[in-house]
């Protein structure tokens, strides 16, 4: 920024000064060509014949100062050459008038009138050196004159003397008017940079208030586009209950049937696969619909005083034809007396996830343990396999909606809806759910469900002693 300002107050000053070189030229090219016609008038309409000596010279300097004219901005230069004409004109034009005057030391006085104008002009123009230059170039020229005119050395001294204080003074005050010149330039230089980062600020805020808005709308209608493919999502799903459920219902019927015929246990065994796998069709549309109610806190809650233990034993059971499956076994670590007040039907399909999720991510061959304890009163269950575990940066992203564990690279069904519905459905039991890491294990879920007083009072008054869970 300093040099910036540096850059700007010379280039005000120079500006200054070759606007005052081109004021000056212009009053050459004036003055010398008013005072050559005048002479020239004089000379030879008048017949004054002794003004014909000032001719030659006068058209020699309106000769060279037409240039000084038409080049007086760009060429600073000529500033300094017409400051030397100037001078010499001057002693020129007095050296003719000596002669024929009858009053030489007038002419002589009336020279220094002119050089010390001339200085001053400089000074106020032209460089230091430049204008201490003509100071004493003007004072040989005057002390030429006054020796020429008979002047005695006492007056030549005085008027050396006072065309070098002519040069100091001009000097002088040209230098304080330099001081406030670029005094002022540099305040109007701050004024101009202020003015520039203020304007650099404002486009800055007008494009980031651009881009905000561009952002806003954009996320406006990422959100519509997001209600609208969920509201469509569930109405498919609405739609598809019913079908579904007359689907179940036949499959029952046939299941009877073929249970009675006993002579076709392949046909038993295809249609219970069928029946399993429309199960598990129904349940993902149920989550989904829950799913949607959860988020908008349409959801009621059912609760009701469970015993986790029992719960956590009918799921072990739910699940151990998909453990079959993976040849995984399910153990079981609970405190039988561990209780909560909670919607059954909402947290044993969150158990149902958790262990489902643990059996698919396992290795075959492996276990995966299902652990109720207590923590300061608090009921606390946990889902453990050994499978590929969870990515760190996913800790938290698993719980979100449409995020499926493809992180080991295997290709799974499901719409990942699965820890996103069980990550629902723990915070509206105001509990919590999230990926610790417990030695021994390479994937741990952890639900910490809220302390229930109440449950634990009506326990005590053995006012509750079984829980009835949903038949498996």
């Amino acid at each position: 920024m300093t040099s910036e300002l540096a850059h700007q107050i010379d280039r005000a000053v120079e500006q200054e000064r070759a606007r005052a070189n081109s004021v000056a030229a212009t009053i050459r090219l004036t003055g010398g060509t008013v005072f050559l016609l005048l002479s020239l008038a004089l000379w030879q309409f008048a017949g004054l014949w002794d003004w014909g000596v000032y001719v030659p010279l006068l058209a020699c300097y309106t000769a060279l100062a037409v240039p000084a004219y038409v080049f007086r901005r760009p060429l600073v230069a000529f500033g300094g050459l017409m400051a030397l004409a100037d001078v010499v004109m001057v002693y020129f034009l007095q050296r003719q008038a000596l002669p024929v005057s009858p009053f030489p030391a007038g002419v002589a006085g009336f020279s220094l009138g002119l050089f010390a104008l001339l200085v001053s002009l400089g000074s106020l123009t032209l460089s230091s050196q430049t204008g201490f230059a003509v100071a004493g170039i003007s004072t040989i020229a005057q002390l030429a004159l006054m020796h020429q005119a008979g002047v005695s050395p006492g007056p030549m001294i005085a008027a050396a003397v006072v065309l070098l204080l002519v040069a100091v003074i001009s000097h002088t005050s040209l230098g304080r008017l330099r001081i406030v010149s670029a005094d002022l330039a540099q305040s109007e230089a701050a004024r101009q940079i202020e003015q520039r980062r203020f304007e650099e600020i404002e486009r800055a805020t007008q494009t980031f208030a651009r881009m905000l808005q561009e952002a806003h709308e954009t996320n406006e209608r990422l959100g519509r586009l997001q209600r609208d493919k969920e509201a469509l999502l569930q109405t498919l799903v609405h739609d598809m209950r019913n079908p579904l459920t007359d689907i179940l219902v036949a499959l029952d019927c046939l299941t009877e049937a073929v249970q009675r015929d006993g002579s076709r246990p392949a046909l038993r065994e295809t249609v219970d696969d069928v029946k399993v796998a429309a199960e598990r069709v129904a349940g993902m549309m149920t989550e989904m619909l829950d799913v949607a109610k959860l988020e908008e806190g349409r959801l009621v809650l059912e609760r009701s005083p469970v015993r986790l233990g029992a719960l956590v034993e009918a799921v072990r059971k739910q699940s151990g034809s998909l453990a079959n499956e993976r040849a995984v076994s399910i153990d079981v670590e609970c405190a039988d007396s561990a209780t909560a007040e909670v919607d059954l039907r909402l947290m044993r399909r969150v158990l149902e996830n958790l262990v489902a999720n643990a059996i698919r991510h396992a290795a075959r061959g492996s276990r995966v343990l299902i652990a109720l304890r207590a923590d300061q009163g608090s009921p606390v269950i946990s889902v453990h396999n050994n499978g590929l575990p969870i990515p760190p940066e996913l800790h938290q992203q698993v719980f979100e909606r449409f995020v499926r564990g493809d992180w080991d690279g295997e290709r799974r069904p499901g719409w990942g809806l699965g820890l996103f519905f069980c990550r629902l459905a723990v915070d509206a039991h105001g509990g919590g759910i999230a990926v610790e890491d417990v030695p021994g294990w390479s994937t741990s879920l952890v639900i910490r469900l809220p302390l229930t007083s109440r449950v634990e009072r009506l326990v005590d008054e053995r006012k509750i002693d079984h829980v009835p869970l949903p038949a498996a």
